[in-house]
């Protein structure tokens, strides 16, 4: 590693056999030359690399390639990709053997290059490589490694563990499926300047674990437990609708009724993704503005279809406003039918299949605009879901020119599934058959299933805003949410979240929560989970010299 980055050369030769035997290394052929190597660890475009493999699997010669169950950036080569995995693989093996106790995480410091690995499930690891000239003499170990872990915290709660998906399918086509989009998404987020997972690279006294907990007044601290309390106890049917609560203020949580790992990963899901998506912060990659219409240009499934197939990405999720939702569940709980909404159509404006509802009093079915006038309906005619759409951004307008819902549910708007989209094609008919019979008992309101790893049970995620409050609720395990559960749930937020809004927007300062003039700091409270520290731009103004000393 003191060679510089032509030691990476070298054994990036060697790089796809490293742990295996001589017998199982794999033919010259299969290895990149040194130059195609170099040319792309030393390419001046070149910032970063990661990868998710898997030690436990490309023993066989010519089947290197199957360690690797992904790679950004995804233009590399099949070779290049091996031979990187290969090379982190060796360095690994090589400096376990001087120490008693096998790590967990590695490190290498080259010239040209930063190297850190996490193992963050049995044999399953992850890699990034940097440009030292791209993250600055600032990025630390300890950031990339707080990177890494948030990235597979994230994943885990999207889509469960690792290992066992792997073990549902030894192929590693369904991770490979699920996985790929997810990184593709990180690599993006990460290659834009300002957002949340560049910020803690190059920000030395970032905060890399624990939650910045928010804190308030007593009064405000009561409503705020008075909310959750009220939302664990909200029952439909004699049973407790909610399993778990974490509540936010401009990104920052105020509570949460969830072990740390859980509460860790959904805060990390709402900077990521929820919030850009509601408007409370902004994502540089998209449309300058605010809220959906700045995700989405005037051809919203275009930006759909290039945005990342993952809910990681800010542009697969969608507004519905709080007086429909009310609306329908109302609708759907005391009738059989629902508010039918079509693509397209305004909040609140009626479909062919309108159900003619009473909002309750006090709710913010009764704040905001209700649906139109009934329409005609029968029993036998088909339940729609509300879509996850845009409502408020119609074709041939300009973003932003019609601000979003004041309040309102976040849904998942994921574009059709690929094997769904091959069933249509006749490819394989079962797919398509499970699709018919999905439709058929549509949901009220669409909502995603996370996992989560403490308790190691499945939720529906159902998250609300209003104005910069965000509400993460997690419902107790269901292939849908019900309408009662809805009702009951709204019944709750409609009464509690107005005046909790007005209470923290005069209690809590617009800017600089934490800033203490003269001082950059960062405080983690290791009994608590708590972790405070100086703004960004604050950190910004060290010297060189002394962010260099803070960050190593």
């Amino acid at each position: 590693a003191d060679e510089g980055d032509r030691t990476e050369d070298i054994l990036g030769m060697s790089a796809s056999s490293a742990g295996a035997s001589p017998a199982s290394r794999p033919h010259p052929s299969n290895s990149p030359p040194i130059s195609q190597i170099h040319a792309f660890l030393r390419d001046p475009q070149f910032k970063f690399s990661l990868a998710v493999f898997d030690t436990r699997r490309g023993h066989k010669e010519g089947e290197e390639y199957e360690k690797v169950l992904s790679f950004f950036p995804t233009s590399a080569a099949l070779t290049i990709r091996t031979a990187i995995v290969g090379l982190a693989q060796a360095v690994a093996s090589f400096s376990s053997s001087f120490s008693e106790t096998d790590s967990d995480v590695k490190h290498m410091d080259t010239e040209h290059n930063k190297w850190c690995m996490v193992q963050c499930e049995p044999g399953v690891w992850l890699l990034m490589v940097l440009n030292r000239s791209w993250c600055g003499p600032c990025c630390s170990n300890e950031a990339v490694l707080g990177l890494l872990r948030s990235v597979y915290c994230l994943f885990v709660l999207l889509h469960g563990s690792m290992g066992r998906t792997l073990e549902q399918d030894p192929s590693g086509f369904a991770l490979r499926r699920v996985l790929q989009p997810y990184i593709d998404e990180a690599g993006s987020r990460l290659q834009h300047a300002g957002s949340v997972d560049a910020a803690m690279l190059s920000n030395p006294l970032a905060m890399h674990r624990g939650l910045p907990l928010l804190s308030t007044p007593r009064p405000t601290f009561l409503s705020i437990q008075c909310l959750v309390n009220q939302l664990l106890i909200a029952s439909a049917g004699g049973t407790r609708v909610v399993a778990g609560v974490m509540l936010s203020w401009h990104g920052l949580p105020l509570w949460s009724s969830l072990p740390l790992p859980d509460g860790e990963a959904l805060h990390w899901l709402a900077c990521r993704a929820l919030l850009p998506a509601a408007g409370i912060i902004k994502d540089k990659r998209w449309r300058s503005g605010r809220g959906p219409a700045a995700l989405l240009s005037a051809s919203p499934l275009l930006d759909t279809l290039n945005a990342s197939e993952t809910l990681a990405c800010p542009a697969q999720w969608g507004l519905v406003a709080a007086h429909t939702v009310a609306a329908a569940a109302a609708a759907a709980a005391t009738s059989t039918s629902t508010l039918a909404w079509h693509p397209g159509a305004s909040p609140g404006t009626p479909g062919p299949h309108t159900a003619a509802t009473q909002a309750p009093p006090g709710s913010l079915a009764a704040a905001g605009p209700g649906p139109g006038p009934a329409s005609s309906s029968s029993a036998s005619s088909p339940a729609h879901r509300l879509q996850p759409t845009t409502p408020h951004l119609q074709p041939g307008s300009t973003p932003g020119s019609t601000p979003p819902p004041a309040a309102g549910y976040l849904v998942p708007r994921l574009r059709q599934p690929a094997a769904a989209r091959d069933a249509h094609h006749g490819h394989d008919p079962g797919p398509l058959m499970m699709l018919q019979q999905q439709q058929q008992q549509q949901p009220v309101l669409p909502s995603a299933r996370v996992w989560l790893k403490t308790s190691q049970e499945h939720c529906l995620l159902l998250p609300f805003y209003d104005g910069p409050l965000l509400v993460l609720l997690l419902l107790h395990d269901a292939p849908a949410a019900s309408p009662d559960a809805l009702v009951a749930v709204h019944e709750v937020l409609g009464r509690q979240c107005p005046p909790l809004v007005t209470a923290l927007r005069s209690a809590v300062p617009s800017k600089a929560v934490w800033h203490h003039r003269g001082y950059r700091y960062r405080l983690t409270d290791d009994v608590l989970a708590v972790t405070r520290a100086s703004p960004a731009k604050k950190v910004a103004t060290l010297s060189s010299s002394t962010a260099r000393l803070v960050s190593h």
